[in-house]
């Protein structure tokens, strides 16, 4: 599974300090994909999360791949409001932009992962729309982290912690 309590550090990344986005991309491949739903975006758990501090452990999360990288995403803006979390959607989904669509709230994830990742100074996200060109970059420092995927579709992001690689996939919503 997910290894022990000690081996599971809490890492936080957040305030990007770069934010790279390039690419125009195919935006009907992208459309396409949202209406026929072949987004597979990564699972979302509603579960308790087995090796997190209480606050954290109530929060819906998300498990990069490969599952032996051990790194979790804690959903905060998957909260009692959040229209995915009360239908309990099983796609993990985002506000593009880093923000909800009444800008009340941010995009918010907590990293928590193995120590040999949690020892890296910082992580940086990676992401490839698919279907299209649009790239973007934004590496993470300590603390929960405002995720800011820049336009809708589906993404796959890749991060980088050290020499650790993980990753996820997100459909990312106009705000």
């Amino acid at each position: 599974m997910l290894g022990t309590v000690g081996a599971l550090l809490s890492v936080a990344f957040a305030m990007p300090l770069v934010m790279i986005t390039t690419g125009r991309g195919a935006a009907s491949t992208v459309a396409a994909a949202h209406a026929s739903g072949t987004c597979r975006a990564s699972r979302v758990h509603y579960e308790h999360f087995p090796y997190a501090s209480p606050g954290v452990k109530t929060l819906p999360w998300v498990i990069a791949e490969p599952a032996s990288v051990r790194l979790a995403g804690h959903l905060f803006y998957y909260d009692a409001h959040n229209p995915w979390a009360a239908r309990h959607r099983s796609e993990w989904r985002i506000y593009t932009g880093g923000k909800s669509p009444d800008g009340r709230i941010n995009m918010k994830v907590l990293w928590t992962a193995s120590a040999r990742v949690s020892n890296a100074p910082s992580m940086t996200v990676r992401g490839v729309r698919i279907g299209s060109a649009a790239r973007f970059a934004q590496v993470l420092a300590a603390g929960p982290s405002i995720l800011k995927v820049p336009r809708p579709g589906c993404w796959r992001l890749t991060l980088k912690a050290g020499e650790t690689r993980a990753r996820l996939t997100v459909l990312a919503v106009r705000r």
